[in-house]
């Protein structure tokens, strides 16, 4: 039955905690979505939203992590508890652990938060002393058996310290395997990436490199807004600074770095379509394709139509079909183009099978873009739980779906075509191995340019592309 109370907001943290919790039991939803949702519903200031925000991806980001330190301090398994209770643990966890957040603020205010919700009816189990207990004890004694360190006081070896944007912080007893019988474990823990995906990256990276690569991943990321020809990214950023946004010129232009922005859509600009976010990294690869006047171009994996956007903006294209796998992810791209006051009337849209072998398109075209569905492995610090759906058999079955996309889109291209391959991996599996792969079994294309970027080599995400051309 409806109460008063259950009809009123939800505050941040009790928001961040029902939302982890329906991500939690979902096997498809994505964090920014269900987290948009109750940004929707809820009216919460500026920092009480970008409070949820960071609780949720933080919670996400570091799952591994939280939950083998709550291990260490239950007196049950972890899996034995409630989910509510599990989860509320972990924003507890994450507070103390990384955020700094004070002890005594971190238990109160944790319980608090459960009780909110628990009030609500929205918790497997009912609020009384038993839960309050377990979190009360739990997260007491985490913050009595650990201590923030700064950055110098650990390293990568040490069996009781986890890294944190921060610092490293020592949780006494916790034990972690040792660097020489399992290291993938001990890093993968200490830095809350898969296992297995470590063990993967370690055969190719020297240690050095993966440290660098896993400290990136847990580095809150700028937003990057490309401003469209003809405004003024002068004007757009000081706007932005005189409303509090951290602004900052790219090191290119037309791109402004934001941090602290809140919600994009919010943004001075944004409803008048001044700008698009979109990575450094990914715009760089989308302009490797050569600018054409009069171009047709297919964009196969159009959503969200960044790559398509840049080029539209560029010019040159005079004609444009946008596909990708569902009517959803299609309306995604019309209303960024729609936005961004494009004119419609040259531009298509298709929606196409998931199996690139039943790809059906009666025409061809000049240029042709496969921004091919990866493993996200060069995007791990904005793509919040891209880390978890991660095993080295997915890349493989990715694999073979990029090379089929790259095969198809090279029947569809006309002689003198240019064909652009990108990704957001730093995989070779997704990269170099199926463009050369495809290049060899094809001998009317030719390689004409390959472009690399890893995280944290220069600003920007990680990603590759592939310029291609079909012999006339």
């Amino acid at each position: 039955m409806a109460t008063r109370e259950a009809r009123e907001p939800l505050s941040a943290r009790a928001g961040a905690l029902r939302t982890l919790l329906l991500w939690d039991r979902s096997k498809r939803a994505y964090i920014e979505d269900l987290l948009d949702e109750y940004l929707r519903e809820n009216s919460l200031a500026g920092a009480d939203r970008a409070f949820a925000a960071n609780l949720c991806y933080g919670v996400v980001r570091h799952r591994n992590t939280l939950r083998a330190v709550a291990e260490r301090f239950v007196r049950r398994p972890l899996s034995d508890y409630p989910r509510s209770l599990r989860m509320a643990l972990a924003i507890g966890l994450y507070q103390w652990l990384y955020l700094r957040t004070p002890a005594h603020a971190a238990v109160s205010e944790t319980i608090e938060m459960w009780q909110e919700l628990a009030r609500r009816g929205e918790t497997e189990i009912p609020n009384d002393k038993r839960p309050v207990g377990l979190l009360n004890g739990c997260l007491r004694e985490v913050c009595r058996s650990s201590e923030h360190l700064d950055e110098a006081a650990s390293d990568a070896s040490d069996r009781e310290t986890i890294h944190t944007a921060l610092g490293w912080v020592r949780v006494r007893g916790i034990d972690l395997p040792a660097r020489d019988v399992k290291l993938h474990e001990l890093l993968g823990i200490k830095y809350s990436h898969p296992p297995e995906m470590v063990r993967v990256w370690l055969e190719r990276m020297s240690e050095e490199q993966l440290l660098s690569f896993l400290r990136h991943n847990n580095r809150v990321p700028p937003a990057y807004l490309v401003v469209r020809r003809g405004a003024s990214a002068e004007a757009l950023a000081a706007q932005l600074g005189a409303d509090g946004v951290d602004v900052e010129f790219a090191g290119e232009e037309p791109v402004i770095a934001v941090r602290g922005a809140g919600a994009i859509d919010r943004l001075p600009g944004f409803a008048a379509g001044e700008f698009w976010v979109q990575d450094i990294t990914s715009r760089k690869l989308a302009l490797l394709m050569p600018e054409r006047a009069g171009a047709s171009l297919l964009d196969l994996c159009a959503s969200p139509g960044g790559k398509l956007i840049a080029l539209l903006d560029r010019g040159g294209v005079e004609r444009a079909l946008a596909c990708d796998v569902s009517e959803a992810k299609l309306r995604r791209v019309a209303e960024n183009l729609e936005r961004l006051h494009f004119p419609l009337d040259g531009i298509e849209v298709l929606e196409v099978d998931e199996d690139p072998r039943q790809l059906r398109i009666a025409r061809k075209f000049d240029q042709i873009l496969v921004d091919a569905p990866c493993s996200n492995t060069g995007v791990l610090a904005r793509r919040h739980e891209a880390r978890w759906r991660l095993l080295p058999e997915n890349i493989r079955q990715l694999a073979r779906v990029q090379a089929e996309l790259l095969r198809a889109a090279t029947r569809l291209l006309n002689p003198r075509g240019h064909l652009l391959y990108t990704t957001c991996s730093i995989e070779p599996a997704e990269n170099r191995e199926v463009v050369h792969g495809v290049l060899r079994a094809s001998p009317e294309l030719r390689l004409i340019e390959e472009a690399e970027y890893n995280p944290g080599d220069a600003p920007g995400d990680g990603g590759y592309g592939a310029l291609l051309e079909r012999r006339g």
